[in-house]
């Protein structure tokens, strides 16, 4: 049986490291948007932290004014 040729290898090995990029590049991918919907949900929470701060703060604001009058 003859050996197997070179570019046979080359071949094989080009076509291993083509699938293991495509991989890399699904997981990569994958990473990103996880990645983007953890910013969105913190970016939410701290929007939603905020307008809490600001509603007690302006409460704090109407009670005080009301005690005044």
């Amino acid at each position: 049986m003859p050996a197997p040729k070179p570019t046979d290898d080359i071949v094989v090995l080009n076509a291993r490291t083509l699938t293991l990029l495509m991989a890399l590049r699904d997981a990569l991918v994958l990473t990103s948007l996880s990645l983007h919907d953890l910013k969105f949900e913190i970016d939410q929470r701290a929007r939603d932290s905020a307008q809490g701060d600001c509603a007690a703060m302006l409460e704090r604001v109407r009670q005080r004014s009301q005690t005044d009058h």
